[in-house]
């Protein structure tokens, strides 16, 4: 039976570092909320492979290519007035774009293009970001196989999870949480998803929090992150 009701928000968005389990974690809490899913189509930007080898040439192409996937995807219809979860936040597109355009004309037209962009963008109404340790998302990346993720270094990933943290402490003003889930398995445990799903029927106020998933895959009482 759906839980769709049982939420009160209606954008749902999941975010995390490379590695982490975002899109399956989504899809899952998708279909069990009886939600619209709404997938990043990382795979379908063709500069993607070409940066990790050259991110200096290839950064503005790359991140212009996810501005525009992402604002296709995120006006689309038939998400106006459904309820539904995403595996990214819109928001990720500048936070990247500051990172990786080291060109400083680059950055700049891009900011600008992204500035009105943006305005057309609906926000979640909760951000969920899932966090693991910089080692388990190494072997979560390896095992997925994709070959130009080789090159993805743990100081690249320990400097996302600082942009990110940095991001949701300091910039969001909104309800977002950071779910920490160590090693637990979301998706061999039923547990663990429940108790996530518990935690996406909580009414919050605005502001940051903490909660973590530990085995026996029982949710540690909620509390802000200051």
């Amino acid at each position: 039976m759906s839980d769709a009701t049982l939420s009160p928000y209606r954008i749902i968005a999941i975010e995390g570092n490379i590695g982490v389990g975002k899109t399956t974690i989504s899809t899952l809490l998708a279909d069990r909320l009886g939600r619209q899913m709404l997938p990043e189509r990382f795979h379908d930007n063709p500069f993607l492979a070409s940066f990790y080898k050259d991110a200096d040439r290839y950064g503005f192409s790359t991140e212009l290519h996810f501005l525009m996937d992402r604002l296709k995807d995120w006006q689309d219809e038939t998400l106006r007035n459904g309820a539904w979860i995403t595996d990214h936040m819109f928001e990720k597109t500048m936070l990247f774009a500051r990172q990786n355009l080291k060109q400083a004309d680059e950055l700049e037209l891009f900011k600008r293009i992204y500035k009105n962009v943006a305005l057309l963008i609906p926000q979640p109404d909760v951000i969920v970001f899932l966090h693991r340790p910089i080692h388990v998302l190494i072997e979560q990346i390896k095992k997925r196989g994709r070959s130009y993720e080789h090159r993805i270094t743990t100081e690249y990933l320990s400097m996302l999870d600082t942009m990110y943290l940095n991001y949701l402490r300091d910039e969001h003003s909104g309800k977002r949480i950071i779910l920490r889930l160590g090693d637990s398995n979301l998706l061999e445990e039923q547990a663990a998803l429940d108790q996530m799903i518990d935690l996406l029927e909580q009414p919050l106020e605005d502001g940051l929090y903490v909660a973590e998933v530990k085995a026996p895959y029982q949710l540690v009482e909620m509390h802000s992150f200051f």
